[in-house]
């Protein structure tokens, strides 16, 4: 289809015919399924594909420490008998040794889907953030519901360090530098 001087068919829309030579399939047909499986590939499901399992997380086990003066913030996980991930976090006060914070932690499989839940010692109930995209050497959980923060990823920096991202879902947030404690596996 050529078109000259810039002209365009009714409507606006320039149409194109598309055969692909060696297949019995019509151009439309092609063009469903194209469309059909960038659908497909556009879904957090399918980013979430490669670390889907709590096998995949493993990188995380061991205990983390990062200071960010006056603070100390820890944080432990474990492989759970019932297969999930078991964590706890602690922040407290490098002078007095004082906890200001602490929470239980769980990466559990509801379903085929990963969730991160924490029960914080300053909220009543735990929250789930749901996983959002995952890789080799990151996660990303997310729950919009939640006032702060709304995203939790954590980064595998080298084999003994971790980065921890909280952020709302502008990416706002603080990110903990944590190196693997001594004598940690």
């Amino acid at each position: 289809m050529g078109l000259k001087g810039g002209a365009r068919p009714r409507g606006g829309m320039i149409r194109l015919r598309l055969d692909y030579p060696g297949t019995n399939m019509p151009g439309s047909t092609m063009r469903i399924c194209c469309a059909l499986m960038m659908a497909i590939c556009a879904t957090p499901a399918a980013f979430a594909a490669e670390c889907s399992t709590i096998e995949s997380l493993q990188w995380m086990i061991g205990s983390w420490r990062a200071e960010v003066e006056p603070t100390l913030f820890l944080e432990n996980w474990e492989l759970a008998e019932d297969g999930a991930m078991r964590g706890y976090a602690q922040s407290k006060s490098t002078e007095s040794g004082e906890e200001f914070m602490h929470e239980k932690l769980r990466i559990e499989d509801r379903s085929g889907t990963l969730f991160y839940v924490a029960d914080a010692s300053t909220r009543r109930e735990p929250i789930a953030f749901g996983l959002a995209r995952c890789g080799d050497d990151f996660v990303i959980f997310e729950n919009p519901e939640n006032d702060f923060p709304q995203k939790i990823a954590y980064t595998l920096e080298g084999p003994d360090a971790i980065v921890a991202h909280l952020t709302d879902l502008d990416n706002k947030g603080f990110e903990l530098h944590f190196q693997r404690a001594e004598g940690s596996p």
